[in-house]
C-alpha cells in the first residue's frame, strides 16, 4: 500500500501541540483528572473518571475535547483524551524513509520495522525496494537526503562520510593508533605488519585462500577484515640418505618433515580491512584484526573460533568504548556507541557469544590474566 500524507491539523492546534509537554492524570478517583481540583459544581464523567469541563482537553493540541459537539475521541497510552488526527500526530509511527505515515493495513493494523539503536521506524518494503542503507551504520537513507555511493556499490551517510577513510595511506596513522592502544594494555605487537586497504571482492578472495567460514556471521568484523599468516607447525628438513644418489660418497640426502614440538611457528604477512568506512569502524576492524596477529606472533594457533573471535571481539569493543569516552563530537560519540552496540547485541554464536564468553571474563579477572589463559589452555575459565 502506498504511503498517505499526514493528516492536516489547524496552524493554532499544531502550534499548541508543539508546546505541550507530557502530563500525567491526577491519581484521586474524587478529584478532577484534569487538574486535581474538586468537581463539587458541574463536571464530566469520562473514561471512568470525573473532569472540569476546561479540562477535558485534547493531550496534543490542548483544545477541547467536544468544542464542536463531536464525542467521538481517542484514549492514548497515556491515559489523556485525543482528537482522532491529534491522535494520529502524537502516537501513530512515521517512516523515517518516506517521511509519513506508515500506512495502515485494510483491518487498521499497523505494521512496520523498527532499528533498536536508532529507534528509528519504518515501512517494511523498504528492506527490498532498493532503498540505500549506510553500510557502516544501518541508517535507511530518508527522501531527499544524500547519501554516497562506492565504487562497489555500497553506501555511505553524510555522518559516515565525513570520516571515510579511503586508501590504504590514509589508514596508516589509525593502524599507528591502534597499535599504541595495544601496547598501552600491555600487549605491543612485536612487529609492524603490513596494513592494506582492499575491496570486497579481494577480501573474499584471501578469505577463501585462508580457509575462513564466512557462514559464521559476524556481520561487522567477519568480512570486513582479515589477517594473513602462515602457520608453521613442521619444517621439511635435510637428512642423510645413503640410499639416494650420492650416498656412497656420504652425499646422499632426501628431506623429512620435522615437527616444531607444541608450539607453532607464524608469520603474519598482513592486514587486509575494507576500504571506505568511517574512521570509527575501520579502528574497530584494525583493532580485531591487530589480536589475531598478536596471538599468531607468539605461536598461537588452532583455538576454537569461539573463543578466538571472541577474544578479538573484545579488543574491538575495549577499543571503541575507549574512543566514545574521547569523543568531544556528539555525532561520533553517538557512532562509537552504535558499533559498541553491535558487538555486545550480536546473535551469531561464534563472535556474539564469543564475544560475551570473553567479556564476562574479563570483567571478573581482567584483561592480562585473561589473555594468559587462553594462551595457556585454549579458554576463558
Amino acid at each position: 500500500a502506498a504511503s498517505q500524507p499526514p493528516a492536516k491539523l489547524p496552524a493554532s492546534a499544531a502550534a499548541a501541540g508543539a508546546n505541550v509537554p507530557a502530563r500525567t492524570l491526577y491519581p484521586d478517583p474524587e478529584k478532577c483528572a484534569g487538574c486535581g481540583g474538586s468537581v463539587a459544581g458541574m463536571h464530566l464523567s469520562a473514561m471512568s473518571r470525573l473532569w472540569h469541563a476546561r479540562c477535558f482537553v485534547c493531550g496534543f493540541c490542548a483544545q477541547p475535547v467536544n468544542s464542536d459537539g463531536a464525542v467521538k475521541f481517542a484514549i492514548g497510552t497515556d491515559g489523556w483524551p485525543y482528537h482522532m488526527d491529534c491522535f494520529k500526530h502524537r502516537f501513530h509511527p512515521i517512516c523515517r524513509v518516506c517521511g509519513t505515515f506508515v500506512p495502515e493495513r485494510a483491518d487498521g493494523r499497523v505494521e512496520y520495522k523498527e532499528q533498536p539503536f536508532w529507534r528509528h521506524t519504518y515501512c517494511g518494503k523498504h528492506v527490498s525496494d532498493g532503498t540505500p542503507q549506510c553500510c557502516a551504520c544501518s541508517q535507511w537513507q530518508p527522501r531527499g537526503e544524500e547519501y554516497a555511493r562506492l565504487a562497489d556499490g555500497r553506501s555511505l551517510c553524510l555522518t559516515c562520510l565525513g570520516s571515510v577513510v579511503v586508501d590504504t595511506r590514509d589508514a596508516q596513522p589509525l593502524y599507528d593508533e591502534v597499535m599504541a592502544f595495544y601496547a598501552a594494555q600491555g600487549m605491543p605487537l612485536p612487529e609492524r605488519a603490513p596494513l592494506m586497504l582492499v575491496d570486497g571482492v579481494t577480501l573474499e578472495e584471501y578469505s577463501d585462500r585462508e580457509g575462513k567460514d564466512r557462514r559464521d556471521g559476524g556481520p561487522m568484523f567477519h568480512v570486513r577484515g582479515l589477517t594473513l599468516a602462515t602457520v608453521y607447525t613442521s619444517i621439511p628438513s635435510i637428512v642423510r640418505d645413503p640410499l639416494s644418489p650420492g650416498g656412497a660418497a656420504g652425499l646422499g640426502v632426501s628431506s623429512m618433515s620435522i615437527p616444531l614440538g607444541a608450539r607453532v611457528t607464524c608469520n603474519v604477512t598482513g592486514v587486509l580491512v575494507m576500504y571506505g568506512l568511517p574512521r570509527l569502524l575501520t579502528g574497530c576492524i584494525i583493532a580485531h584484526e591487530l589480536m589475531h596477529a598478536w596471538l599468531r606472533m607468539r605461536g598461537v594457533a588452532g583455538l576454537r573460533p569461539r573463543v578466538e573471535e571472541g577474544l578479538c571481539q573484545l579488543m574491538a569493543y575495549v577499543w571503541v568504548e575507549q574512543q566514545a569516552g574521547r569523543c568531544r563530537d556528539e555525532v561520533q560519540q553517538r557512532l562509537a556507541s552504535y558499533f559498541a552496540y553491535q558487538i555486545r547485541e550480536d546473535t551469531s554464536e561464534v563472535y556474539g557469544e564469543g564475544f560475551r564468553d570473553a567479556y564476562d571474563a574479563f570483567q571478573q579477572r581482567g584483561l592480562t590474566a585473561l589473555v594468559n589463559d587462553v594462551m595457556r589452555r585454549g579458554r576463558f575459565d
